[in-house]
């Protein structure tokens, strides 16, 4: 699925929602939790107070029980002791009270309960004490029983007592009884023992009196044992009694205060954990808040970087649209215009052939038509494709050396008839030395200059065309100059643009309109500069600077020995022989099993020049074998492709490379040579390219009739077998050769075959059809290249 910024900014806008819908959702579970938490701590609190109440209450009890002792043991009144046993159960229901609230306090608690039943069972020993008999009533008893007689003596008992008060101190608050608590030393009552000796008078009857006395006198003996034993028992009692007392008021006391404090460090612990918890609340929240506040500004950033986008690839998308109509508008327009320069020359050329069903032999003044016709085509269909590739930005350059003055010589060969059926004047100068090499995309400076003087020539219609050529610094200039109708001067900005053509000047000629724009675009790809001055009814002065390599060539030749890899038999004849003619001395290879052989003694070669493709290699194979072989030879790579990259193959390793059809002037920059004079022959592309060697001539057209019926064999056995790779191949091998032969009526399909490589049959549907007649015309030429060999 293509993402666009559309559904981005659909999908950021539902995550901002889905964030904002997670925020709300996060701060409702927060404000429940929040009140969950107040809720707690409203109960914490509650119980903290119910707590702390119970712990006062409870200290109230215990003090209140002590003070029921102390007044027990200095009254001796029963009803303090009852009242002791009361504040004792009330402790214990305080104490259960507080243990199920807070289980934490039941040691403590457990604790202080041992000591106050360890001070109940003191005060239960001290209550049998008291409650014990008294002595005196025992010899009372005795006394009762004995009759006593008139007379009666008077006798004195002395019987001493010792008793413990206790004074209470005045009413205390709760603050001063905790105070006394935490210090054992200030008592809260006064303990004193007092000695009393109480005195007795017993009368006894003077009268038989002396039994009864020795009876007294043992029961007084018995009461004074006990009595004195008991009170030795109640003073240890009561001196155990105030020790306990002490000990267990100074335990409790220590007990209720760590009670009283472990309460409350409990509950201050609890709020500071709730403290902690709120402060731990609010920053989480803010955190949160701040987060999704930066999330949700950048999700907005982000909306908006694809707003932006969207706007940016909507304005985009109009001006590709608008260049989409642009293109359809200008391909409508190229069709029309090509469809109407063509037809001229091809009338012509159809004219003339139509004369020779007629006659035997062409007139010269024919030949010379259709060969103009013909390379007015070509110009035409160049400029075609260089206005393709602009428009589609796929131009490249391909540097190659080239001679300057063969260049321009090539040029100006080409227009002079031009100029001459015009009677116009063509001039040109060269300023630079003859033989300078330079290294550049010398094709499409060719066709940078064909179009210019093409232009001139077109509308000049009396007067003279000036062609000068200058070389500086690194820096072609190139200079045109007419006498023609001119350009107004508010016409001269748009003359680069596609279709553009001047109105008035449309009636001195036809022409497709893109030529120009060809040309301006070849300049900038060039890095150059094209300037245009003109004035209406005097002519025009066209400018080009473009910047470009200077070769320097050794003067002095050393012939050498150069290895032709190619699987074309007829072509590695032809390449031999213009080898053999520039001085050099050329081996031929053209199958991988014969290069492999050859490999082994590699090293006695100084070039190398391979084919590029080939049916079961290609030149980088080639590139490969002599690499792995560890020896160093440079290699130039020869092609007939159009898309091909001069840097790529310097990149992988090649010295240079050269589109066919190679001519000798290719290979004499490439490997230096002298060409030897020229002399007049049939033939003359492939006389010329031989320099005119009749005996290379008769080899080659032999080789060229034997390998061409080999081939056209192939392609009707891959006819027959509907193999479109095999005929893409062989065609792609035949190609050159037919080009040096000047055998061009059915070349285009030729190069449409090989412009269709790898390619499935889908995507040329036709090519049987193609295939077949090609094979008809070649088939034709085999038998006028055998007439020519017959009659010489």
């Amino acid at each position: 699925m293509v993402e666009t910024p559309e559904k981005n900014i659909r999908f950021k806008a539902v995550l901002i929602y889905l964030i904002v819908a997670l925020i709300c959702c996060g701060m409702l579970i927060y404000i429940y939790k929040l009140r969950d938490d107040i809720d707690d701590q409203k109960r914490s609190v509650l119980q903290y107070y119910k707590e702390l109440s119970l712990v006062n209450k409870l200290i109230d009890s215990v003090n209140a029980s002590q003070l029921e002792v102390n007044l027990y043991v200095s009254s001796k009144q029963v009803k303090h002791y009852k009242l002791f046993n009361e504040r004792l159960n009330i402790v214990e229901c305080l104490m259960d009270s507080l243990s199920h609230i807070n289980p934490l306090h039941n040691e403590k608690l457990q604790q202080i309960n041992n000591l106050l039943v360890k001070k109940g069972v003191i005060v239960s020993n001290l209550n049998k004490q008291f409650s014990n008999k008294n002595p005196i009533e025992s010899i009372n008893e005795v006394l009762k029983e004995i009759d006593p007689v008139i007379r009666k003596d008077t006798v004195l008992v002395t019987a001493t007592i010792q008793d413990t008060i206790i004074y209470s101190g005045s009413k205390k608050g709760f603050w001063k009884k905790l105070g006394e608590l935490f210090s054992s030393s200030k008592g809260s009552d006064t303990v004193t023992s007092i000695t009393t000796a109480k005195l007795d008078t017993l009368t006894m009857p003077k009268n038989d009196t002396l039994h009864i006395v020795s009876e007294v006198t043992e029961i007084a003996e018995q009461a004074k044992d006990d009595y004195v034993k008991r009170i030795i028992s109640i003073e240890s009692n009561l001196s155990n009694l105030i020790v306990a007392d002490q000990e267990i008021s100074s335990e409790i006391t220590t007990l209720l205060i760590g009670l009283y404090n472990q309460t409350v460090q409990t509950r201050l612990d609890e709020i500071q954990k709730s403290e902690q918890l709120i402060r731990d609340n609010n920053t989480y929240s803010i955190i949160s808040s701040i987060v999704s506040l930066i999330l949700i500004f950048i999700f907005i950033l982000l909306i908006i970087s694809d707003v932006n986008k969207s706007y940016r690839l909507r304005k985009n998308l109009e001006q590709a649209n608008r260049r989409v109509k642009q293109i359809l508008d200008s391909r409508h327009k190229l069709l029309l215009s090509i469809s109407h320069d063509i037809k001229t020359p091809l009338n012509s050329i159809l004219g003339t052939l139509e004369l020779k069903e007629t006659r035997y032999n062409f007139l010269s003044d024919e030949i010379r038509t259709m060969k103009d016709s013909g390379q007015y085509i070509l110009a035409l269909l160049g400029n075609l494709l260089e206005f393709s590739s602009i428009e589609q930005g796929t131009s490249n350059i391909s540097n190659r050396i080239f001679n300057l003055r063969d260049l321009c010589q090539q040029i100006v060969e080409m227009f002079i008839p031009l100029a001459n059926k015009k009677k116009l004047k063509l001039s040109y100068s060269f300023g630079f030395y003859e033989n300078l090499i330079l290294s550049s995309d010398s094709l499409k400076i060719k066709q940078i200059l064909i179009n210019i003087l093409s232009n001139s020539i077109k509308y000049t219609s009396e007067g003279s065309v000036q062609f000068d050529v200058k070389y500086s610094n690194s820096i072609l200039y190139c200079i045109i100059e007419d006498t023609g109708v001119g350009i107004p001067e508010n016409q001269i900005k748009n003359i680069f643009l596609p279709f553009s053509r001047i109105d008035q000047n449309s009636h001195l000629s036809e022409g497709s309109g893109f030529g120009l724009y060809v040309v301006k675009g070849l300049v900038d790809l060039l890095k150059g500069s094209i300037k245009v001055s003109s004035q209406e009814g005097t002519g025009s002065r066209t400018e080009i600077s473009i910047p470009v390599s200077e070769v320097f060539v050794k003067d002095s030749f050393i012939p050498k020995r150069i290895l032709v890899v190619d699987d074309d038999m007829s072509y590695l004849i032809i390449i031999r022989n213009m080898l053999l003619s520039l001085g050099h001395i050329p081996s031929t290879c053209n199958n991988i099993d014969e290069f492999d052989a050859i490999v082994a003694e590699i090293g006695q070669y100084d070039e190398i020049l391979t084919d590029m493709e080939m049916e079961t290699f290609s030149g980088i194979d080639v590139l490969n074998r002599i690499k792995y072989s560890g020896i160093n030879i440079p290699i130039t790579i020869v092609t007939a492709r159009e898309d091909v990259d001069y840097d790529d193959f310097i990149r992988m390793g090649f010295k240079a490379y050269v589109k066919k059809p190679v001519s000798i002037s290719d290979l004499k920059l490439l490997f230096g040579g002298q060409i030897k004079d020229e002399r007049k022959t049939g033939f003359s592309s492939l006389n010329k390219m031989l320099e005119e060697d009749s005996d290379a001539l008769h080899e080659v057209l032999i080789s060229f009739v034997q390998s061409t019926a080999e081939n056209v064999s192939r392609l009707k056995q891959a006819l027959l077998e509907s193999d479109f790779n095999t005929a893409q191949l062989i065609g792609h091998k035949m190609q050159p050769m037919f080009i040096q032969l000047a055998a061009v009526d059915k070349l285009d399909i030729l190069k449409k075959l090989d412009a269709h490589r790898l390619d499935a049959t889908a995507m040329y549907p036709d090519w049987e059809s193609d295939v077949f007649e090609f094979i008809e015309y070649a088939e034709q030429i085999i038998n006028d290249v055998q007439n020519y060999l017959d009659s010489h």
